[in-house]
Order: C-alpha cells, then sequence, then structure tokens
C-alpha cells in the first residue's frame, strides 16, 4: 500500500473509533482481518498513524478546529515529525484512493495557532475533566509526556539468564540496558510509519528469557521487597506479570498465591509460569482456597483495577471513554478489595497497594480512607523506602502524602502508584 492508502484506511479506522466508542485494539483486528491483502508493514504503518491521532487527539483538533476524522489522522502524521507537507502531498498524488489532502484553510490554522495558547487540557491532550484528578503540579508536561509513544520495555529472567546475554541475543532490535533498573531492557518507539520488533516470536522470549514489562512496573515490583523464603500473596495477580518478577526475585524459594476474582484474566499464568521456569507460584482461582491464609502472609500485594490512566501512552484510546460513572465504580472496588486482602497480612507484614493509575482519587484518598479506619496499619515513609532501595542515579518519581508515583515525565515510565503499609499488631 502506498501513503494514500494507508492514510485513508487510518481515517477510515479513525471515525470507526470515535463514531462507535470501539477499542482500538478490537477496530484494528477487525480492519486487518477483512483486508488480508495488507502486509505486515501496511498493518504497522496504520497502527502508528492511528495510535498516534488517537494520542493527540485534542490538541490536533484545537490545532485545525475540527474534529473530523480526516483532519486529526493528517494532524498526526505532521505532529510525529516524519513528515511534512511537502512529503504527504507527494505521497498522495497520483493514488485513487488517497484521501483529499487539506484544505488551505486547514493549512493555514496548522501553521499558525499556537498551543500555548489552547486551554490547559487541550496542551496536556487529556479529557478536561481529568486535569484537577492528576497528581501533580507539572499537568500539561505530564499530558505531553502521555501522549508519545512508548518504549517497549524488558524483564530479563534472572533465573534463566543475565541481562547482558539476553541484551546481546536483542542486539538487532536495539534493546539496551537501563542502569537504574537491574533487570531491564529497553528498546526505543519506532519513529515514523516504521514497525516495532515482535520480541514476542524471538526464541529468548520463547525460551523464557524475558518477559514484556514496563519498567515502572519492574520497579514497584522490586519496591514490594519479596524475600527468599517469604510467603507472599498476590491478590489481584492478572496474567502474573508482578508474580513472575516475584518469583525470580525470591529465587524460587518460598511461596507465592496468585489469586484474581476474574478469572478470565488469570488464565495466561499458567504458560507464562512455565515458560519462565518459575515453581513456586500457586494459583488460585477461588477466594475461599485462601482462607488458610488469614493473618499469615508476609507481603499482600493489591495491584487494583484502575481508570489505566497512567498506561495512556499505550492506551490512547482509554482516555476519551472514560466516564466519571467508572472512575466512581473502581474506587468503590478498589476500597472493597482493600478491606478483602488486608485480612491475610500476618502482624509485622505488609500491604503493599499498586494501581497503574496517576489519579488522586484511586491513589493517596484511597490510601487514607483505609489507614482512618484501620488503625492497626500504618504507612511506611516511601521517601526512605525508595532511597534505601533504588541507586543513586534513578529518576526522582513524585512522593505524595500516602505513596510514590512514577510517570512518564518523573521518570520516563508508565505511570504507577505505590503504597507499602505495615501490619503493626
Amino acid at each position: 500500500m502506498r501513503l494514500g492508502g494507508r492514510l485513508q484506511a487510518a481515517i477510515d479506522i479513525f471515525d470507526e473509533i470515535e463514531t462507535r466508542k470501539r477499542s482500538v485494539s478490537e477496530v484494528l483486528r477487525d480492519w486487518h482481518c477483512s483486508h488480508r491483502f495488507a502486509g505486515s508493514g501496511d498493518r504497522a504503518a496504520i497502527g502508528n498513524i492511528v495510535y498516534d491521532a488517537l494520542r493527540n487527539r485534542a490538541s490536533i483538533s484545537w490545532k485545525m478546529e475540527s474534529e473530523a476524522a480526516i483532519d486529526i489522522v493528517y494532524g498526526a502524521l505532521l505532529n510525529e515529525g516524519s513528515f511534512d507537507l511537502e512529503r504527504i502531498e507527494r505521497g498522495i498524488a497520483g493514488n485513487i484512493v488517497s484521501p483529499p489532502f487539506l484544505s488551505k484553510d486547514r493549512l493555514f490554522l496548522w501553521a499558525n495557532r499556537n498551543l500555548l495558547e489552547a486551554p490547559l487540557h487541550v496542551q496536556a491532550d487529556i479529557p478536561q475533566g481529568c486535569l484537577e484528578s492528576l497528581m501533580f503540579l507539572s499537568k500539561v508536561n505530564e499530558g505531553i509526556a502521555l501522549a508519545q509513544r512508548p518504549p517497549i520495555d524488558l524483564r530479563v529472567n534472572n533465573l534463566l539468564s543475565t541481562t547482558s546475554k539476553v541484551a546481546r541475543q536483542l542486539s538487532f532490535c536495539g534493546a539496551m540496558p537501563v542502569s537504574w533498573c537491574r533487570h531491564a531492557l529497553r528498546v526505543a518507539p519506532a519513529r515514523g510509519l516504521n514497525r516495532r520488533p515482535n520480541l514476542q516470536r524471538s526464541e529468548a522470549f520463547k525460551s523464557g528469557l524475558f518477559e514484556v514489562q514496563d519498567i515502572g512496573s519492574q520497579v514497584v515490583s522490586y519496591l514490594c521487597q519479596v524475600k527468599p523464603g517469604m510467603e507472599i500473596l498476590d491478590y489481584c495477580a492478572g496474567s502474573g506479570g508482578k508474580a513472575l518478577a516475584f518469583s525470580a526475585e525470591m529465587r524460587n524459594v518460598g511461596k507465592i498465591h496468585a489469586f484474581d476474582a476474574r478469572k478470565s484474566r488469570i488464565v495466561p499464568i499458567f504458560a507464562r509460569l512455565s515458560r519462565a521456569n518459575v515453581r513456586n507460584v500457586q494459583v488460585h482461582v477461588e477466594r475461599d482456597t485462601l482462607d488458610s491464609l488469614l493473618g499469615c502472609i508476609d507481603v499482600v500485594v493489591i495491584d487494583a483495577p484502575c481508570t489505566g490512566s497512567g498506561t495512556w501512552r499505550r492506551n490512547p484510546d482509554m482516555k476519551w471513554r472514560l466516564t466519571d460513572m467508572q472512575l466512581s465504580r473502581r474506587i468503590e472496588e478498589q476500597y472493597d478489595i482493600l478491606e478483602k486482602a488486608s485480612v491475610f497480612v500476618r502482624p509485622g507484614g505488609h500491604l503493599v497497594y499498586i494501581t497503574c493509575s496517576l489519579f488522586f482519587e484511586e491513589n493517596d484518598w484511597q490510601v487514607e480512607r483505609f489507614l482512618t479506619h484501620h488503625s492497626s496499619f500504618q504507612l511506611k515513609n516511601m521517601r526512605k523506602h525508595w532511597n534505601r532501595l533504588m541507586p543513586e542515579q534513578a529518576p526522582i518519581p513524585y512522593v505524595s502524602k500516602n505513596g510514590l508515583l512514577l510517570s512518564p515525565f518523573a521518570t520516563g515510565t508508565d505511570g504507577f502508584f505505590i503504597s507499602v503499609i505495615e501490619k503493626t499488631i
């Protein structure tokens, strides 16, 4: 496919997402199935354009004074920086499937409107109602960082290999060690319309030598401070990313109980455990099988269901579909989970609350609410916790009253909140 065909496909897909409120992954999958002639390069290029359009929808729409799919898609291509107007016009010329080029009015607006004059939520490319919920002062900077293409982060499985060995095996894609995160490799984001490497097809992945896991997720897993011989409860285990990281930290010594009330989410964990040579994880699909663990667990980890605002770089459609009702539902669900999971912590043990959200209501406020009603739990000093465990060259996260917040702007990671709470009696 030539540029014109790719642009028209991106316009059609973006319009489907916007008008029918469907997820970007679902619409892209349907398009791929109905356009088998499109090669992998075409699919990657179209996906890049659509994702960029969603990441920067508000700012492009403001500059173009238009919410039309065609204008936002053209704006996304220009915004990324690999294409200028002349290259685009030349690329679509003579192709009958090309969309019409931008009108003179749109071209004038694009060249002359200064984004610094836009409302703050437009500069930040986030919904207006979300601006006040963000947990930091640099709201616009964080919003801009959330609208960038993310890297691919990998966690090397130190049960089977070392960071340097896996880096050599993945040198073909530019995977580089990250100095401040012990077992992490990072692959830079693809530029322009280029494909990202499909690392899950590599022999190193199939052999269990690494997992795809954002560095933020790796760091909060490390901050849980699990040790060999401990008994751990991963209460919202999902597909097992943190359970695998815990097992590697524990060198397969001790026991990890992985549970998730949403049974469909935990299904992938079995294949992942086998591939990674993890032997100390017991999977629970029914909560009553945890009853014997009441008051016995060293570290209870809650990676709570949340709005996912910290992952908007990877899931940009989520920010435009978020509603007040969804946020309220998540807040109540999180507190219910905190209540139910806290009963498993032994005296002297720790309850660790994690979200991939940047919203105050899901993070600091939840911890404050829990501590108010549970006098036997005491918050650890998270600044000291970070300084004690992380190397000097590590970026500085936000430190709030009740936790730490990693973010795209502050730490170059997805957004993650963590609070470590000790049970004193």
